[in-house]
């Protein structure tokens, strides 16, 4: 009779199913390798085209803003202006003192009709001449304030591009590259290579794990295999035994 070796433990629902792991690990990793940089690169493309689109559509905005409200200042004093024209060498004070009536919306108004939500106000040229003149700079400041904004959001899609794909998967041009980001795009390359070392460190423990694994399950195998030969014989053993018993009784019957 052979006996059962302690030292050997009995198989695990763990250790059986190990080859199904193996597998469902090796499917798992394999195709996401290709399609990683593709999905990055269609988000990063996605991202910049909403950025591109959102900012052209507040650019064309204020544009049109300004355009409106310029037509609007020229509008209402074209008249002004041309009735100051024909009689400017009877004008014996300075134009900019000159007082002119313009229309102004009314404070309340209860009536639907157009012509009372309107009302005539006398104002000085220079005050309106001033008044259009901070109109302007105000435009110029949001104008501005977009502009630095989307400046502002360039640079963050580089440094993300330049973290995902590195620095030397990428061409910027240097002449548009000021001293500050070139700082920066060297710190996210950094970062860059530790992403790309901590992903091979990554692969190579998964690569081990799957390594032991495998050999874990032939041991297990090979035991499995081994403790089935022992029953198989044990169970003959007993199986002769009995006929043997049987035969024995039958003669001394």
């Amino acid at each position: 009779m052979t006996k059962t070796p302690i030292s050997r433990s009995a198989p695990t629902p763990r250790a059986r199913d190990s080859s199904k792991f193996v597998n469902s690990r090796k499917s798992r990793l394999e195709p996401t390798k290709p399609g990683l940089a593709q999905r990055l690169t269609a988000q990063l493309d996605e991202h910049r085209d909403n950025i591109l689109q959102q900012t052209e559509n507040t650019l064309k905005e204020t544009e049109t803003r300004q355009r409106d409200a310029v037509d609007a200042l020229q509008a209402q004093f074209s008249e002004k202006l041309q009735l100051l024209a024909n009689v400017e060498s009877k004008v014996t004070i300075n134009l900019f003192d000159e007082k002119v009536k313009v229309r102004v919306k009314a404070d309340k108004v209860d009536s639907d009709d157009k012509q009372k939500k309107y009302r005539e106000q006398e104002v000085l040229i220079r005050d309106r001449a001033r008044a259009f003149e901070d109109f302007v700079q105000v435009k110029n400041d949001e104008l501005c304030d977009h502009l630095a904004e989307w400046n502002d959001v360039q640079q963050k899609m580089i440094i993300l591009a330049v973290k995902i794909f590195g620095l030397e998967n990428i061409h910027i041009n240097s002449k548009h590259v000021r001293p500050e980001l070139s700082s920066v795009l060297a710190q996210a390359n950094a970062v860059h290579f530790q992403n790309m070392q901590f992903r091979q460190d990554e692969e190579s423990n998964i690569t081990e794990l799957e390594h032991a694994i495998k050999a874990l399950s032939k041991e297990t195998n090979k035991s499995i295999n081994e403790i089935y030969k022992d029953f198989e014989q044990e169970r003959n053993r007993r199986s002769e035994l009995a006929k043997r018993a049987q035969a024995l009784a039958d003669e001394m019957l």
